[in-house]
């Protein structure tokens, strides 16, 4: 049985849950398909636990080949801006999201 290639990593981000992403790079808007995920997590502490979200998104690579730290995501409604591009070789990338505008 062959493995998955870069072909299929549109179809496997429908598969999971892709939904519609407004995305501007900063000279043009387009509007791409991929999974958001906003993760809360806690960390616990001697006499504190810190909570908090970490938002990301994954769209296949070739959408958004030259992404880059400032870009902006539309996502229901809600303004992110990428803060982080991890790219994985395989044809997926992981766009680390903040609502604040990046410095």
């Amino acid at each position: 049985m062959a493995g998955l290639g870069e072909s299929d990593v549109p179809s496997m981000l429908e598969a999971v849950g892709a939904e519609d992403i407004e995305y501007y790079d900063g000279t043009r808007t387009c509007f791409l398909r991929g999974v958001f995920n906003n993760e809360f997590s806690t960390l616990d502490f001697p006499n504190t636990v810190v909570e908090s979200s970490e938002p990301h998104l994954f769209i296949a690579t070739k959408f958004i080949p030259n992404a880059k730290h400032g870009d902006r995501a539309t996502i229901r409604s809600v303004v992110y801006y990428v803060k982080s591009v991890e790219p994985d070789g395989t044809g997926l990338t992981r766009l680390g999201l903040s609502k604040d505008l990046p410095q």
